[in-house]
């Protein structure tokens, strides 16, 4: 989930600077008008953001943000990561896999595993669900191939991860 007080701080950050900001949305401000860029820079790194200016940063933070949004809502997406990046950015999914790579140092692929298996712990804690119904949610088509991927990055089964809430979750932004 997205941070309510990075939102909050980066939008006072950029009305300090009279820049008219018409919306936020994860790794993206689209402001009305110029703003000095350079000084704004300065400001978001003073409090812990970046500017990013590089296409392909850009792009890369973007495609973050479209599969954070796709694990957010709870349901496993329709088509492939491929076909739904392809229609977002209107560039080969290769394009955007090697960009990503680039940056990030991970595949596409690895790095939404991370988000479904981030959300399966969260979803896991509430206890709320079965495991067959969490596996749904976060894109797996049977229970045993969701628990063998669960191991496999969590080092135990779901069913002990939800016995033992002690372990550490990381926020879907921080992956």
């Amino acid at each position: 989930m997205v941070c309510p007080r990075c939102i909050t701080a980066v939008e006072e950050l950029f009305k300090e600077m009279q820049c008219e900001v018409l919306s936020i949305k994860l790794g993206v401000v689209t402001v009305n008008g110029d703003c000095d860029f350079s000084h704004v820079a300065k400001r978001l790194a003073a409090k812990g953001f970046e500017l990013l200016r590089d296409p392909i940063e850009t792009r890369v933070s973007q495609i973050k943000a479209v599969l954070i949004t796709l694990c957010n809502e709870n349901k496993a997406p329709k088509n492939t990561l491929s076909f739904i990046l392809e229609g977002n950015f209107k560039l080969p999914y290769h394009t955007l896999s090697k960009e990503f790579r680039m940056l990030e140092g991970q595949t596409i692929e690895h790095y939404w595993m991370k988000l479904r298996m981030e959300k399966a712990k969260e979803l896991l804690s509430y206890n709320q669900l079965r495991n067959v119904e969490i596996a749904r949610l976060v894109g797996y088509s049977g229970l045993q191939s969701f628990g063998k991927a669960f191991k496999k990055y969590c080092g135990t089964s779901p069913n002990s991860y939800k016995a033992d809430q002690k372990m550490e979750r990381k926020t879907l932004d921080s992956l």
